[in-house]
């Protein structure tokens, strides 16, 4: 052992420590190394000026490597992972990534335990708390930031062809516009969310929040324009895009809708007080751009109104509707609908009982014409070649005593009917036009379903009852008469999937405890009655060869098509079904046209049948 000073030593010798128990506590900046017995093996410990008592007996192992950042894998072990980096040069920290680009820079591919969670923060019993600051200089002397500066961004960047970027949120210095001032007394922010539309790759601002005179502004759509006025939220449609639709509601089911309600009291939100009479309690206004400015006030609006002094048994309410005439900044109201309903033209002027409404044209408002000055003017006893009548229910046509009449009643519900006079002989009604009975043209909408539509409710318990007889009778001798013709003609301007040029849908709708023996959507028969002559050959249903014009025909031509009978739940589904036939010399079930008989063999011939996309066979053979 050497002494080389007062305060430390260089022992060069191994040095052999006895066992035994942990000392008392040393005087004040000494320490005592002692050996004690730890679970029946040597162990070396020290004891600090506090009494603390430290075990040294394990050591420090592990390894590490530059620019990683140590991890503890055990009590005395240390350790490092490639992908927990630390740039000293930038005080870059890396998670997931051996080169960060950034102060902490987090990299994550596919799921850790079962999540995706690049970045997850929990609290129990605190807030969680996300705090950024910005300011510019350095940190020992800081300066402002400015108006239009980003303080805070958080972005969501996808790639696609090497370009990223694609929707953020931030928050910026100033007013949306640009507008107020930093200083120390004066911070105004604004926050924004950033989205990117299809066929481009740059930002613009869909929702953002700014402080406005005497209020929030929240502004959807992406406008930067700050009303004056003290308003709560602005749409504003994207810059060059039609604002087709700026406010939606949707509702789904029975008794669901959207309802947008404005509500009124006077007094304030803690001790509210009742509307009083004529107060505005909801109002749907618009502003317009001048030379320089917004106009200073409404310039239309439709009003909600109370109507008396309200309590909880008496809510009266009308409606106002107000604009601004041309060459003009004062608005007026023009109509208003009161309280029970009635209409009023440039306010409460209501009119008198039976009056009639009359326009004043296109530069003037209209007015109320009373009924006696009405009458006057459309007597129709002074039209020359009428006489006066009573037409409280009906409409005469030419005359009582002959021609027709248009009844129409006095009721709500009652039938307009156009029918004969009570002549002794009745003629017909016709509505004609050349050669056709009834005709016309018409361009339907797209609710519209048929051009005719009759309904007919059958209450009567005969035994044969027709929703609609056609029953033309042909008595002259002109050849190949028909009955009934449906032509329609197709010739749409888009494609289509199918085309029906006739199509019957016989409905069941029997009631609980009724049944239908039979459903026959459509019968077709020929009845022989009175036959003096002779008829050679009846045919029930014949289904004519195509008449192909023109160039174009279709890939395939088919001339019955019976489609799948059945359905789940069905006891019996027969697609053709055809019953002996008997009593005539030549019964047959099937009648066919010459068969291919090219073919040698035991049968007689073939008939070719087209088969799962394929023309095969049906052999025919001899009798």
């Amino acid at each position: 052992m050497k002494y080389t000073g007062m305060e430390w030593i260089v022992i060069d010798t191994p040095i052999q420590l006895k066992e035994v128990s942990a000392p008392a506590t040393p005087l004040a900046d000494k320490l005592k190394l002692y050996a004690k017995d730890l679970a029946g093996v040597s162990a070396l410990y020290y004891k600090d000026d506090a009494g603390v008592e430290h075990d040294l007996s394990g050591g420090l192992t592990g390894s590490g490597a530059a620019g990683k950042v140590a991890i503890w894998s055990a009590a005395t072990i240390l350790t490092y992972d490639t992908l927990f980096s630390y740039v000293a040069a930038n005080d870059f920290l890396g998670v997931g990534i051996a080169t960060p680009l950034s102060r902490i820079h987090s990299v994550q591919t596919g799921t850790v335990g079962g999540v995706n969670h690049v970045i997850q923060m929990d609290s129990y019993g605190v807030r969680n708390i996300l705090a950024m600051t910005k300011a510019n200089g350095t940190e020992a002397s800081p300066t402002s930031t400015v108006i239009g500066e980003q303080f805070f961004e958080l972005l969501g960047a996808q790639y696609a062809s090497g370009v990223k970027n694609s929707a953020s949120m931030d928050f910026v210095s100033g007013l949306l516009g640009g507008g107020g001032t930093i200083s120390g007394t004066s911070t105004p922010s604004h926050w924004r969310v950033q989205l990117t539309t299809d066929g481009t790759v740059s930002r613009s601002t869909r929702f953002a929040v700014t402080p406005n005179t005497g209020g929030g502004l929240l502004v959807l759509g992406g406008g930067t324009q700050v009303l004056t006025a003290n308003t709560g939220i602005e749409l504003a449609p994207l810059a060059g895009q039609a604002p087709s639709t700026i406010i939606r509601g949707n509702a789904y089911g029975t008794s669901t809708f959207m309802n947008y309600q404005a509500t009124h009291a006077r007094g304030t939100a803690g001790s509210p007080t009742a509307t009083q009479a004529n107060d505005v309690i909801g109002r749907f206004s618009a502003l317009m751009y001048g030379a320089s400015q917004y106009s200073a006030a409404q310039v239309a609006s439709m009003n909600f109104l109370s109507g008396e002094a309200a309590t909880n048994t008496a809510n009266g309410t009308y409606i106002t509707f107000n604009t601004t005439p041309l060459l003009s900044v004062t608005i007026a109201e023009r109509f208003r609908i009161g309280p029970s309903g009635q209409w009023g033209i440039g306010g409460a002027t209501y009119g008198s009982s039976g009056d009639i409404f009359s326009s004043g044209g296109s530069a003037a408002a209209p007015t109320w014409v009373t009924r006696a000055t009405l009458n006057a003017a459309l007597d129709h006893g002074t039209l020359a070649g009428l006489t006066d009548d009573d037409h409280t229910q009906y409409a005469l046509l030419a005359g009582r005593n002959g021609g027709q009449v248009l009844i129409g009643g006095t009721a709500s519900g009652d039938d307009l009917t156009l029918q004969s006079t009570s002549n002794g002989t009745r003629g017909s009604i016709l509505i004609t036009s050349d050669d056709v009975l009834l005709s016309g043209t018409r361009t339907m909408g797209t609710t519209e379903k048929a051009l005719i539509d009759i309904t007919i409710t059958v209450t009567n318990t005969v035994s044969t009852v027709a929703g609609m007889w056609v029953r033309p009778t042909f008595s002259d001798a002109g050849n190949y008469p028909i009955g009934v013709i449906a032509q329609p003609t197709f010739a749409p301007s888009a494609n289509i999937d199918l085309a029906v040029g006739f199509q019957c849908d016989a409905r069941m709708s029997p009631p609980s405890g009724k049944t239908v023996a039979a459903v026959q959507a459509g019968t077709s028969r020929i009845i022989y009655s009175d036959v003096a002559g002779a008829v050679t050959t009846g045919v029930t249903h014949d289904i004519s060869a195509p008449v192909v014009q023109g160039a174009l025909k279709p890939g395939t031509q088919i001339g019955l098509n019976i489609a799948n009978q059945s359905a789940a739940g069905m006891t019996t589904g027969v697609g053709l079904n055809i019953q002996d036939q008997t009593g005539a010399t030549n019964n047959a079930i099937f009648g066919f046209g010459t068969v291919d008989t090219t073919a040698a063999g035991a049968y007689y011939g073939r008939l070719p049948v087209f088969y799962n996309g394929l023309v095969k066979y049906i052999h025919v053979f001899s009798a």
